[in-house]
């Protein structure tokens, strides 16, 4: 309630001949906000919106950008099992409970293009002179990411893939196609100058919190492991997954029990 929903980041690129927004944060009232702010620096038109994936503090602010005319809404192919869904549902109605006011003007947004749907396919736009390519990056996080790389500028959005100076959500993707899109993204944008997470500041190279990232994840994964192969219930080895070294980062008390009961799943999963 302090935030009023805004914990995520979006963004947006002045092309010279419209604007491509990536996100539209948490609500329509947060949405509301972001085109206000790019109203501030250009009366250029806002020609596209990328949502980088479908969770709320990402994609609930869109319906705010519905109201404009003109604006293509650019999404991953998953998106179509979401919207609809009693998962988007249940979400829908703890967002209208925490936040009623900013949420009255919800209404879902269906995509007007979708990013192929063959993992890191990709998109291009080209729009004033800049090109955009938006990449199917899998199902790492959510129903389906979607990674922006600005192609001139050496500048990539890489979404929920990446998250610095928080603990990483993994409850709702796939734990290995995290570390198999971070190995992709390092090796195909190994020339890129600025990173862009999905929580927490950019960074420039050698970009180490897609390292931290990446550390969490593994160690997660081979901690689980051990319990399932050792035979330790799901309630026990949540019980035992603390991470000191984790402990002070924001976000652990939210996220990382939930972490360790996913993985866990995931590792059951692998192990039968």
């Amino acid at each position: 309630d302090d935030n009023r929903g805004f914990n995520g980041n979006a963004g947006f690129v002045v092309t010279g001949d419209g604007v491509l927004v990536i996100d539209a944060l948490g609500t329509p009232r947060l949405g509301q906000r972001l085109i206000a702010t790019i109203r501030s620096v250009t009366r250029e038109p806002i020609r596209y919106l990328v949502l980088t994936h479908n969770h709320p503090d990402h994609a609930y602010g869109a319906s705010a950008f519905r109201e404009l005319p003109g604006v293509r809404v650019i999404g991953h192919p998953g998106t179509r099992e979401y919207l609809g869904s009693e998962v988007m549902a249940r979400s829908v109605d703890y967002r209208r409970g925490l936040l009623p006011g900013d949420m009255e003007a919800f209404a879902a947004v269906t995509p007007d293009l979708y990013v192929p749907g063959e993992r890191f396919s990709r998109l291009r736009i080209e729009l004033g002179g800049k090109t955009f390519d938006i990449y199917n990056a899998g199902r790492h996080h959510s129903h389906g990411d979607l990674v922006v790389h600005q192609v001139g500028d050496a500048t990539l959005w890489v979404s929920d893939l990446v998250f610095n100076q928080r603990v990483t959500f993994v409850g709702d993707g796939d734990s290995q196609q995290i570390l198999e899109a971070q190995d992709w993204l390092r090796e195909t944008f190994a020339d890129a100058r600025l990173m862009v997470p999905g929580h927490g500041s950019a960074q420039t190279p050698p970009f180490p919190m897609v390292q931290q990232t990446r550390a969490y994840i593994e160690a997660l994964r081979t901690r689980m492991q051990e319990k399932v192969e050792a035979g330790v219930s799901l309630m026990e080895a949540v019980e035992q997954a603390d991470t000191p070294q984790w402990r002070e980062v924001p976000l652990y008390d939210e996220n990382h029990r939930a972490n360790a009961a996913f993985v866990y799943r995931e590792m059951e999963v692998q192990f039968f």
